[in-house]
């Protein structure tokens, strides 16, 4: 027959845990009705708009990056070439110098980016190029 195993818990964090939750609210109290009684009515108010309205201004400008990608169907693949040539660079200028870290960035960067954008690159290089006169 298989043996019953009884699994213990045991509870003695729980009355630590309340009494250090219990520390820091009367700590966070404690400091605010110092606050209030230090500063005027107006400074605790304005501190709330402005922590509010750095977070909308830090909401509005993650939507316009979240809309930018996705409207933009290169801003990844371009992000991620930047960072692997800044990657390269880093760890080959510590490795092998400057020269060498700078050269193996600028193969990696370029290699990138024929990779991820053959067509963009074909156009810019079609542009740069003379038309054929007929």
């Amino acid at each position: 027959m298989a043996q019953k195993r009884e699994i213990v818990v045991w509870e003695g964090e729980w009355p630590w845990l309340k009494s250090q939750v219990r520390a820091v609210r009367e700590t966070v109290t404690a400091v605010y009705g110092r606050a209030r009684a230090v500063l005027p009515d107006k400074t605790v108010e304005d501190v709330k708009a402005a922590a509010t309205k750095a977070d909308q201004s830090l909401l509005q400008a993650s939507k316009d990056a979240t809309t930018y990608v996705r409207t933009t169907p290169q801003a990844l693949p371009a992000a991620g070439v930047v960072g692997v040539t800044a990657l390269v660079t880093a760890k080959s200028c510590i490795r092998w110098g400057v020269f060498a870290g700078l050269r193996n960035g600028l193969v990696t960067g370029l290699a990138g980016t024929a990779i991820f954008f053959p067509a963009e690159v074909r156009a810019a290089v079609s542009d740069w190029f003379p038309k054929a006169e007929e």
